[in-house]
């Protein structure tokens, strides 16, 4: 009886399968197979390969791949622009005490306050003010109020994002109520 050759895999094969065993790990498949295999001890793993191509499918069909391309398209210009003037740090409140709110300044704007945003690189923001809340600004040093910005139709980024956040400090004009 003459036995066949295994057949070894090629350098490229081999990056394919880390490649793949990788994403699996980085989107959490690993973790959700390995709790089927609990739930279902007889699960093979042909089934399990099966799910999982299922689930990226499904999860392909999914994605809105204008917005993507959007948020790519964001991303890439901040970069090119450097949107990022000061450096990001990690600086948090010396305690984990909130401020006491009898002694802290009451928000400068108010919801319904229509807003223009501070440009960045010419684009400007245009939007209402439908929230605010107190929080550790890390790049003052201090608790200050964060404001929820619904923008309007008409603003830059209005075709990838319906509502963003800003500082007191990064909204440059008041235009009034809704």
């Amino acid at each position: 009886m003459t036995q066949t050759p295994r057949r070894t895999s090629t350098g490229i094969e081999l990056a394919y399968q880390k490649g793949y065993s990788q994403a699996m790990e980085d989107y959490a498949l690993t973790n959700l197979l390995e709790t089927l295999k609990q739930i279902y001890p007889i699960l093979t793993e042909s089934e399990s390969s099966l799910i999982a191509a299922l689930l990226i499918k499904q999860s392909l069909q999914a994605i809105n791949f204008e917005l993507v391309s959007n948020y790519l398209h964001s991303i890439r210009t901040a970069y090119l622009v450097d949107a990022f003037t000061a450096p990001i740090t990690l600086e948090y409140p010396q305690s984990l005490q909130l401020p006491n709110l009898s002694e802290t300044l009451s928000p400068y704007y108010a919801i319904g306050d229509r807003v223009r945003l501070t440009p960045i690189d010419g684009a400007t923001e245009w939007g209402t003010l439908i929230g605010y809340y107190l929080c550790y600004a890390a790049h003052r040093c201090q608790w200050v109020y964060r404001y929820i910005l619904f923008l309007d139709e008409s603003s830059t980024s209005a075709a990838w994002v319906k509502a963003t956040f800003a500082w007191e400090d990064e909204i440059e004009c008041l235009l009034g109520k809704v």
